[in-house]
């Protein structure tokens, strides 16, 4: 096909048609993506879409890019470090396992010196997005070793910085151990230099990035992102490595959330051509001649997983089901490999390395979904007397603490959201508490309150009651979110904690208008930390058409972030709501009245500012 625009449209609706069969037999869009490619390629008779793979080179390589990019932003250095030895035992061990059986398997396979460490690296490490992706599907989030699990993941992500790092050196094909040790140094001074600024200098640099307006932000970041890929591959380093560490000084602006959610559709889209461009230069004669070899691989990648989860549950103390869900989860392999084989393509090196990953990505992320709901066999396989003596009472966890999906196809899961159904227990927290004070993030929403023979509709002043069941609304972007309030449903604090008491001053509140960005707000609009030089010490209503909250100030003015930030006393705050409450938005309209409702309840003693130690504040009953 000669047109370029419709060899790009009919390559994502493939992608997209094979990738949604996947999703609706419950298995991850990745290998489906590739076979879409495999088979609509230059190497496969019938209908090819793509006769010259390099036409797509470019695109395929910005999905790399953004892959990589957005699981920096993802990433948290403080995770790496809150984790402690125990952290660093089990997935030391995990890639310790791992990368050194892969290292004799490429040697055993005898494909080159450089296919060695390529082979090796894809046996070495986990897909986290496939982990992840699981965890959320198989609602395991709150069980004990989901912690350790994400632990691990974060340490392979370290791993693979500086493997790749280290890698292109060699792959590059450099002459002689001098050039080598050179063009290694090179790239970890650079590695090491962005790393540092991701611990260290994010604020120095939210400034660069703090656009005021979320899309502006997102396209600064993500120039910001492509531009370090780029940059870390003259540098010497890997463009993936360069994209990784380039999310993470963003997450270390802490703006990684606001520009996540603008993000995650352009990373999927410019992933699935990755993905789809990785399968065009795959010739399906090649996959007979590498079966044996990937089924080897397979099993071998089974065992070692199984050996390292037992390894990493002992370490924490866990016990036969959480080794085996560490194992069987871990054990799924994904765009780490994919990443390892296009760096071999562009390397010139044995052909047979890209068959292999896609066999093995094929393989390995079809049993992984598949083993993971079914953990609970292998575990009951495990003796134990491997484990410590009471581990299998810490891996127990009632289900009836995790919210239900009451909604587990059709359209509205389609679209990107679920429907979850939370039951409130006698001695929970929550009991008592209004909806509002769910604290649900903006893109989750209380539809309806089930309460013994009818159906509530909630409103914010709604009581939850014991043996209700809440019906949640959740968009895929927050679910982990959502995930992470329940423990708070459950043991509590509901409230927080009571706010100063109003400082009074010698002349009324300085009244402002104007517009939203970083000089006057520092923080995201939906989660400020200071505006105006004031800290924020309450947040009382989140907006849900778009970014934006009503806030109350160390000063005790009341704010208003969105397009336009709005800061004085409640009378003008107010005064300033109900003259625009006639605006032709209805989004606008309701939010200008939940402005004024929300200031009208919000009783709050004033008290004179003689030492602020001491002062507390309370509400008045409503």
């Amino acid at each position: 096909m000669d047109n370029e625009l419709a060899v790009l449209g009919g390559a994502l609706i493939v992608a997209g048609l094979f990738a949604r069969f996947g999703r609706r037999i419950g298995l991850p869009t990745i290998p489906f993506f590739i076979v879409a490619g495999i088979i609509f390629g230059p190497e496969t008779p019938g209908i090819v879409l793509l006769e010259d793979p390099h036409e797509l080179e470019l695109l395929a390589t910005l999905g790399l890019v953004l892959l990589l990019f957005h699981l920096g932003i993802e990433f948290s250095v403080d995770q790496l470090l809150q984790g402690g030895r125990k952290l660093l035992w089990a997935g030391g061990s995990y890639i310790g396992l791992l990368f050194g059986v892969g290292l004799i398997f490429g040697w055993a396979v005898g494909w080159g010196t450089r296919e060695i460490f390529v082979l090796a690296g894809m046996i070495g490490t986990s897909s986290t997005a496939i982990v992840t992706k699981l965890m959320v599907d198989l609602r395991r989030i709150k069980r004990p070793e989901s912690g350790m699990i994400l632990g691990i993941i974060v340490v392979e992500d370290v791993f693979l910085a500086f493997y790749l790092a280290l890698l292109q050196p060699i792959l590059g094909g450099q002459e002689g151990a001098g050039e080598i040790v050179v063009s290694i140094l090179i790239a970890f001074s650079f590695l090491i230099g962005l790393f540092s600024l991701a611990r260290w200098g994010g604020r120095l640099v939210r400034p660069f990035f703090a656009a005021g307006d979320a899309e502006l932000s997102v396209i600064i970041a993500m120039g910001f992102g492509v531009f370090v890929a780029g940059f870390a591959h003259f540098a010497g380093a890997s463009d993936a490595v360069g994209a990784l560490l380039a999310g993470m000084v963003v997450a270390g602006t802490g703006l990684g959330h606001r520009v996540e959610k603008l993000l995650v559709p352009i990373r999927d889209v410019f992933a699935a051509i990755f993905f789809f461009w990785f399968g065009t230069t795959i010739a399906p004669s090649a996959l007979g001649e590498i079966a044996g070899a990937v089924a080897a691989a397979v099993a071998l990648t089974l065992v070692m997983n199984i050996v390292a989860g037992i390894v990493a549950a002992r370490i924490y103390g866990y016990g036969r089901l959480a080794a085996s869900n560490t194992a069987l989860m871990l054990v799924s392999r994904g765009e780490f490999e994919l990443i390892l084989a296009s760096l071999a393509i562009a390397a010139g090196l044995n052909s047979k390395v890209a068959a292999f990953a896609a066999l093995f990505v094929l393989a390995l992320s079809i049993i992984s979904p598949l083993a993971s709901a079914r953990s609970h066999v292998l575990a009951s396989w495990l003796p134990r007397r491997w484990f410590a003596p009471d581990s299998d009472e810490r891996d127990r966890m009632p289900e009836a603490e995790e919210s239900i999906s009451i909604i587990e196809v059709g359209a509205i899961r389609r679209l990107g959201a679920d429907t979850v159904e939370y039951p409130v227990k006698p001695h929970y927290a929550v009991v008592g508490a209004f909806v509002r004070e769910l604290d649900l993030p903006r893109d989750a929403l209380v539809t309806a309150i089930v309460r013994g023979d009818e159906v509530v509709a909630p409103r914010g002043s709604t009581r939850i009651k014991s043996g209700d069941r809440l019906h949640i609304l959740v968009r895929r972007e927050v679910a982990r979110e959502v995930e992470a309030l329940q423990d708070r449903w459950q043991h509590g604090p509901m409230h927080a904690p009571p706010r100063p008491r109003r400082k009074l001053r010698g002349g009324a509140p300085i009244f402002t208008v104007r517009p939203c960005d970083e000089d006057a707000v520092t923080g995201d609009f939906e989660h400020p930390e200071e505006i105006l030089g004031q800290a924020v010490v309450a947040k009382l209503r989140d907006r849900r058409d778009r970014p934006g909250a009503l806030v109350a100030l160390e000063d005790g003015r009341y704010a208003v972030t969105g397009p336009t930030l709005i800061a004085g006393s409640r009378d003008d705050v107010t005064a300033y709501a109900r003259r625009r409450v006639g605006s032709d938005d209805p989004d606008e309209r309701a939010w200008l009245q939940t402005i004024v409702g929300a200031l009208a309840i919000d009783i709050f003693d004033a008290a004179p500012a003689l030492n602020g130690a001491g002062d507390s504040g309370r509400r008045s009953p409503t």
